[in-house]
């Protein structure tokens, strides 16, 4: 279901005022919206736990970068 249908959707609610819709909406709502939100990204503890378990060269490197990233962005939001 795209954005516009909902949109359409939620004019019709308004305009009948129908409570039987509205969780029909709100399921099609949370749904696009899980939909087109990113993915979280792995917490410090789990990137630690793979590079230990990690047998891979290539992937440890990779997971070095992320939890190296991870880093930064906490030291920005704790210095602001």
């Amino acid at each position: 279901m795209s954005l516009e249908e909902i949109t359409e959707l939620l004019k019709i609610y308004n305009e009948t005022g129908e409570s039987q819709m509205e969780g029909d909406i709100l399921g099609r709502i949370s749904e696009l919206w899980d939909e087109y939100t990113p993915k979280a990204d792995q917490t410090i503890e789990q990137l630690k736990k793979q590079i230990k378990y990690s047998k891979n060269p290539l992937e440890v490197k990779m997971l070095n970068r992320k939890l190296n990233q991870a880093y930064k962005t906490i030291k920005r939001s704790e210095s602001q």
